[in-house]
């Protein structure tokens, strides 16, 4: 395997595998990793799934929606404004997108050191590998990387906890205190999305929250069915002064995006230059 990049993106979110792709195609040698073994960022991992994807205009980006809506289980729920993606069906799609192109891919990998020489220490299931590149960009939707490597504290405005709650014959709405918005599925299970103000966002009070909402449930005959493997952050500044060593995606929009514009923000990376 080639250890020499013009690129290595860390994140296959959906601007990451886009981006990817684009500067393959563009004859850049680019190396794209992820953390977990599939695509997709919050929208997999955290059950982003709510989301507008309406008006856009980008060709990449509106091929990943028409490839989203031509599987007859893509949609979980439509309105007006919005949907519910099925979080299966954009990870397949990503993935096959991704294959499609030249790029390499490392799934299971978890960068641990950036060295001053543009070395980049990468864990992976059989050791850690040292991967040499001109520039390094986090593309996470959280700034995993960025964070990680302590460049830089971020502040947290919110964190959003994502669920899928199973069908249930029970009439009575679903009340709590953190529930920021709730969308009934086609299939009758619920799409629910709690928020945690920043100032709160220890593991314990995170874990007693998730204890304390599954518990109600349970009172009302129903369950948590899909449990997220990562949390949203919304942060409320962000200020990169490492840009000569890491960018973010942040550095690329110069703006921070709401956590339904995804596929929003994806069309302003792939319109910048880098």
């Amino acid at each position: 395997m080639n250890t020499d990049f013009d690129y290595i993106i860390y994140g296959a979110s959906l601007s990451g595998c886009l981006l990817a792709e684009k500067m393959t195609a563009k004859g850049k040698k680019i190396l794209l990793l992820n953390n977990f073994g599939f695509p997709g960022s919050s929208l997999t991992e955290g059950l982003n799934c709510l989301q507008t994807i309406n008006n856009i205009k980008n060709n990449s980006v509106q091929k990943i929606i028409n490839d989203i809506k031509l599987d007859k289980h893509g949609i979980l729920s439509e309105c007006e404004t919005h949907c519910v993606l099925n979080p299966e069906t954009i990870k397949f799609q990503l993935q096959k997108s991704v294959q499609d192109s030249d790029l390499e891919i490392l799934f299971h990998a978890k960068p641990v050191e950036i060295k001053n020489d543009n070395t980049l220490l990468v864990a992976l299931k059989d050791g850690i590998k040292k991967f040499k590149f001109n520039k390094l960009i986090d593309m996470t939707d959280n700034l995993s990387l960025y964070k990680s490597m302590s460049l830089n504290s971020v502040q947290t405005k919110f964190i959003e906890i994502n669920f899928i709650i199973n069908k249930s014959e029970e009439k009575n709405p679903i009340e709590f205190k953190h529930i920021r918005e709730i969308v009934k599925l086609n299939d009758g299970r619920f799409w629910v999305s709690l928020q945690i103000d920043g100032k709160d966002t220890t593991n314990e009070n995170i874990q007693t929250i998730i204890d304390n909402f599954s518990k109600l449930l349970l009172n009302s005959n129903r369950r948590i069915q899909l449990l997220p493997s990562e949390y949203i952050y919304t942060f409320s500044q962000f200020y990169n002064p490492e840009k000569s060593r890491l960018l973010t995606k942040y550095d690329l929009t110069n703006r921070l995006y709401k956590t339904d514009e995804i596929f929003i923000e994806a069309e302003h990376i792939l319109s910048t230059n880098i």
